[in-house]
């Protein structure tokens, strides 16, 4: 529903953002907890290297949700933007190039991975995929890494359920090319 004042109604906003590829599934009535707790809601993607959202103001018109129509034409643009962006940085891992600087964390199709100086970190953000979740590569020759865990466990793991970490890893190395990182 379009208003009079270059407003539309929330539930029109949600509709027309959850036809976009890489929009998240949430219920309409998700979004409108968000406007009533935040006086936001989140319809996209950022273009950066971490993923971050797009937050729009909302405000209620005759006791209906609405948003800026201008601005949910630029939050839609922006999120398209990211998809973009986030689909190049895919293509170009798959070639082996590597975007943005160590200790950049940097989002892709399938998940995203986290640059070190010599190697970078991957995963999936599916569990149990083809890819097999975390893994370790070199960012010279592009082999898969060897992991050493010399560490002791952190707190969290030695006497409750685990991290979710890999606390205990202390060095990444390459058999192929001899680089090597304590972590």
């Amino acid at each position: 529903m379009r208003e009079s004042s270059g407003r539309v109604s929330l539930q029109d906003a949600v509709r027309r953002f959850q036809r976009e590829p890489g929009s998240w599934g949430n219920s309409y009535n998700w979004f409108r907890a968000e406007a009533q707790r935040s006086g936001r809601v989140s319809l996209g993607l950022q273009p950066q290297f971490e993923a971050a959202t797009i937050d729009v103001p909302v405000m209620k018109v005759k006791g209906r949700w609405t948003v800026d129509a201008g601005e949910l034409e630029e939050a839609l643009k922006v999120h398209r933007r990211a998809l973009g962006e986030r689909h190049q940085i895919t293509q170009d891992l798959a070639q082996h190039v590597l975007h943005g600087e160590p200790g950049s964390r940097l989002s892709t199709d399938f998940g995203g991975y986290e640059r070190h100086v010599d190697f970078h970190r991957v995963w999936d953000s599916v569990p149990l995929s083809e890819r097999g979740g975390d893994s370790w590569i070199c960012s010279r020759c592009w082999a898969s890494a060897s992991l050493e865990h010399g560490r002791q466990e952190c707190h969290l793991c030695a006497d409750w359920s685990g991290c979710g970490r890999d606390c205990t890893l202390s060095r990444v190395s390459c058999r192929q090319c001899g680089t090597s990182m304590p972590v």
